[in-house]
């Protein structure tokens, strides 16, 4: 179901970050179908900032009882969000802010844990992401 987020053109809120984090997914865990909730252009992409504001601007809860709208509010505060997956945590993994979200997927498997910038993450909305790691540019002497 592509097409979740919001439409942005770059320079936007994080359009370079957006860019470069779209490659990433399509370079290590991009979608193949049209059917599944995932990453498939720069529109499917939100920030932190973009995926929290449509859950702390209703009266709704998360998907999950266990990250709270208070939760969204002390990560757009510190910049910092502890993120689960059913698989290691690396460059294109699913990721959600719930661990029971995360459990669901693992089936009784392992959850892995890892606390990163929220700019980490290529958010779908509140509740899930794709982990994508912009790295720094290196300066040219």
């Amino acid at each position: 179901m592509g097409g979740r987020g919001a439409k942005i053109a770059i320079g936007s809120a994080g359009g370079s970050r957006k860019v470069e984090q779209l490659e990433i997914i399509k370079k290590h865990n991009p979608m193949t179908d049209d059917y599944h909730t995932g990453i498939r252009s720069m529109n499917d992409i939100l920030t932190a900032e973009e995926a929290f504001k449509t859950q702390l601007d209703s009266d709704e809860n998360m998907v999950y009882p266990d990250f709270t709208m208070e939760d969204a509010e002390k990560a757009l505060k510190t910049g910092k969000i502890k993120i689960y997956s059913s698989h290691n945590i690396e460059q294109g993994t699913f990721v959600s802010t719930s661990r029971m979200m995360a459990e669901d997927y693992a089936g009784g498997g392992t959850v892995h844990e890892r606390e990163v910038s929220i700019n980490d993450v290529a958010w779908i909305n509140a509740d899930e992401g794709q982990y994508a790691q912009v790295k720094p540019k290196k300066k040219r002497k």
